[in-house]
């Protein structure tokens, strides 16, 4: 995978592929300004000053209080701010998608190091949303033509305030087109400091670990991510698999000892892939692989012999349910909070660290391919 060069202490990073069918080949919570909820995006960015991003109280990272430990806090400015919640992805074929994600480390008061492709022909892309994991609101920022010309944003724009402290932060991208429909969400990570895990028991909430991708010919998502040399489709004669999806977290998950899954925030909606979700575990970032394993229907090999590659669960739930569907009544899917990523890291990790590092991948062997959103619970 492409890294970002500047930065090869980056402790989280996103590959994200294309999803459209239209021709495209912690922390307190700190709010600056006052719009209306329901004003439109466009009033918003036609604004001025900048705004400001912050964990609230919900997400809150885990802090040992006893001891009088400083709350860690990211705050980013730039562009103009909304309050509340980052807007949900659209699960039109019409969405907007991104892909590759590449952020380097954060200083305060210095801009946001980083890049973000936008995978559409259309060039009608008109917002790029970004938000803290827990935030109050989020950044509204323009995306200029010359960006549009050349299918890439520069985050740059984006500055981490003087006021940030050390700590690890997920952060979220994602773009808005002229119709307002939302891509699937990038997700990264923001270090300031010496990189480290986050400390994800703690938030009181759940984390997004993957954005939605709609249905389409797994060529597309093969043209804007490639494949996968080190793992490979069908046992007979196996083949690469193309990479629709791409997150990397380094976690401590403290006391928890539960990663449960759904495919929305608030735990309604299964989650599913076409064809695969495939978790890599590491001790620490860019160390060996001390375990993997994977959900979906089907064959996957390890190219590598060495490496052992476990099929967990398979799914219940039918493709056509999924949000965004899979065109099939097959199993695709699995019910809210049925998988539990941590039992996995139990089963197939001998003695397994509470801080680590995952790397989560969707595959796909071939026609087309999709993902709905991830969502992770702890308890």
């Amino acid at each position: 995978m492409t890294r970002f060069a500047a930065s090869p202490h980056t402790s989280a990073r996103a590959l994200d592929a294309p999803g459209r069918s239209r021709g495209w080949s912690a922390p307190r919570a700190r709010l600056r300004g006052s719009f209306a909820p329901g004003a439109a995006l466009a009033a918003v960015i036609a604004g001025s000053g900048c705004g400001a991003v912050a964990p609230q109280a919900a997400g809150d990272a885990a802090v040992d209080t006893s001891v009088g430990m400083r709350q860690p806090l990211l705050k980013l400015a730039g562009c103009p701010i909304v309050p509340g919640e980052r807007p949900g992805s659209s699960s039109s074929l019409d969405a907007p998608q991104l892909s590759r994600l590449m952020l380097g480390a954060g200083t305060p008061g210095q801009p946001l190091p980083g890049t973000l492709q936008i995978q559409d022909v259309q060039s009608d892309e008109t917002t790029l949303i970004v938000q803290v994991n827990g935030a109050a609101d989020y950044l509204a920022c323009a995306i200029s033509p010359a960006e549009l010309s050349a299918s890439q944003i520069d985050l740059s724009r984006i500055t981490v305030t003087g006021d940030s402290t050390a700590g690890n932060f997920i952060v979220y991208f994602g773009i808005v087109d002229m119709k307002g429909n939302v891509s699937g969400y990038a997700v990264g990570t923001v270090a300031l400091g010496a990189p480290g895990p986050i400390p994800v028991c703690g938030l009181g909430a759940p984390f997004q670990v993957l954005g939605r991708a709609p249905s389409v010919m797994t060529a597309t998502y093969a043209s804007a991510n490639g494949t996968t040399a080190d793992y490979l489709y069908g046992a007979t004669t196996p083949a690469p698999l193309t990479i629709e999806r791409r997150t990397q977290l380094f976690l401590d998950i403290g006391s928890c000892s539960h990663l449960l899954v759904a495919g929305s925030k608030d735990a309604t909606k299964a989650a599913g892939w076409d064809n695969f979700l495939l978790v890599e575990y590491r001790s620490a970032p860019q160390g060996t692989i001390a375990g993997s394993w994977y959900y979906g229907t089907g064959d996957v090999v390890a190219a590598h012999a060495s490496q052992g590659l476990v099929h967990a669960a398979p799914p219940t739930v039918a493709g056509t349910a999924l949000d965004p569907p899979v065109p099939s009544s097959g199993a695709f899917g699995y019910q809210p909070l049925a998988l539990d990523v941590m039992a996995d890291v139990t089963a197939n990790v001998p003695a397994a660290r509470r801080s680590f590092e995952l790397t989560l991948y969707v595959l796909d062997g071939g026609g087309v391919g999709s993902t709905t959103d991830l969502w992770m619970f702890l308890q």
